[in-house]
């Protein structure tokens, strides 16, 4: 070894326990230890280790110093801002004392390894859209497709370029809370109602709203966003994108709970004599909704042949219910007088498009006023006044496709309409008021959408 390169190997070695306080020989009053090393503890306190050699001792200093890192004589060359931070840290770390926060090693080793991973993981746009199209993929209805896609599409847009490890639970709470957009509220009040060109007035069968572009969204909305935001990290996590789920910890919207929206007994009978009257097409639709329970989705896509009124049930396969489990539902009285009339070997149950359906309801409507059903109100209905008249919360969780879990029905549907309007309820038939003909009118989608343009000029 040159004497060049042992001077700069000596020069290391110093510099090495230099840090620690250096490695000092000379009278000690140690009988038997010769070498020492010194260095600054905590509090400014001088902390000191004794050796018998000097290999010992210099071994001893260099761990010391990778162990404690940036402080001692170079402790003087930290910056004004590094100054700032410590001296924070130290009257954070000086007001929590119980329970005492991590050392300031850890805090930053914690940040160093979030933002390393910020910088290597993988984009929101792309995530998003690998997510989206698992979902296809799985099969899920257009409908979860249709609001997956929408509010993980704000998302995209808001943070695209962001990397999804740099997310906090935090942030993302924030996030939710603070969501603001379209949102549309009744109006208050009586207002004006339209006119054709003729002057006459055209009957409302809906509840007029007012528009408000940049309004802050409900805590339903925003619970909606949340709980997409849950799902896509857990599949981020899954897949090893994120090491953890920070929308587990973000803060929830809680809003005032909502009673279930039903029809009475009387308003549920008027319905059914305005289909009979104006949309008998719909009847069979609306009575397995309304006292068979069914989902929208899936009485579109029930077929005759599930319906066995001889042996007094439906049995729906696990290809058209939303649980991806088949189940069977029993035919009370009240449902096998509504199919009597309509039913069919084979075919869909309801076989108008979306257009038509909808034209068909307006149709319906319209000659009973006042009647405004709320939104889901066939399967709240049914919920309700099955649980009140039979009693029996696992047999209606059952029907409805709750796995036989009574805590739903507990959470939504207890303490909702009485036992009375229950049997009124299970007691109605099918009634067609005195000189009424049924209309019998085949609309296509088209026809219907021509006749909404008509009405509304």
């Amino acid at each position: 070894m040159s004497k060049t390169a042992s001077k700069g190997k000596k020069k290391e070695e110093e510099s090495l326990v230099r840090y620690a306080g250096g490695v000092s020989k000379g009278k000690s009053a140690h009988p038997r230890y010769s070498f020492v090393v010194r260095w600054p503890g905590e509090n400014g306190k001088r902390l000191a280790k004794w050796f018998t050699n000097d290999t010992e001792a210099k071994a001893w200093a260099k761990e010391k110093s990778a162990d404690a890192g940036e402080l001692g004589d170079n402790f003087a060359s930290l910056s004004e801002d590094e100054r700032g931070a410590v001296a924070a840290f130290r009257k954070f770390r000086a007001a929590h004392e119980k329970p005492a926060p991590p050392p300031l090693k850890t805090v930053v080793a914690e940040f160093v390894k979030r933002w390393e991973a910020s910088r290597a993981g993988a984009k929101v746009e792309v995530a998003v859209d690998e997510y989206l199209e698992s979902l296809k993929k799985r099969g899920k209805s257009k409908a979860h497709l249709a609001a997956s896609g929408s509010r993980l599409g704000r998302f995209k847009k808001d943070f695209g370029e962001r990397v999804l490890p740099s997310f906090t639970s935090r942030e993302l709470g924030d996030y939710i809370l603070n969501l603001r957009g379209l949102v549309l509220k009744p109006v208050k009040g009586d207002p004006p109602g339209r006119k054709r060109k003729d002057g006459t007035p055209v009957k409302r069968t809906y509840r007029p709203v007012v528009v408000r572009v940049n309004d802050d969204l409900s805590l339903e909305s925003k619970a909606g966003y949340r709980r997409a935001l849950m799902s896509f990290f857990e599949w981020a996590r899954k897949r090893g994108m994120v090491t953890e789920n920070p929308v587990k910890d973000a803060e929830k919207p809680e809003g005032t709970p909502k009673l279930p929206g039903v029809l009475t007994a009387s308003e549920t009978k008027s319905f059914f004599i305005a289909l009979l009257k104006h949309a008998p097409e719909l009847v069979p639709f609306w009575a397995v909704r309304a006292f068979a329970g069914l989902r929208e989705s899936e009485a579109l896509r029930m077929d005759w042949r599930m319906i066995d009124l001889a042996a007094e049930k439906i049995t729906l396969p696990k290809t058209i219910t939303k649980s991806r489990h088949s189940r069977e539902i029993t035919i009370q009285p009240v449902l096998a007088a509504f199919l009597a009339l309509h039913v069919k070997p084979s075919g869909a149950v309801c076989s108008l498009s979306p257009i038509a359906r909808r034209w068909r309801m307006r149709l319906a409507l319209r000659s009973a006023p006042g009647l405004l059903p709320p939104r889901n109100w066939a399967r709240h209905s049914y919920a309700t006044y099955h649980l009140l008249a039979f009693r029996h919360p696992g047999e209606t969780a059952m029907q409805l496709g709750h796995k036989d879990d009574p805590a739903m029905l507990d959470a939504h549907y207890r303490g909702v309409g009485t036992e009375k309007e229950a049997l009124a309820f299970w007691d109605i038939r099918p009634e067609t008021p005195e000189n009424v003909v049924a209309m019998d009118v085949k609309e296509d989608g088209a026809q219907a959408q021509t006749a909404i343009r008509r009405e509304a000029q």
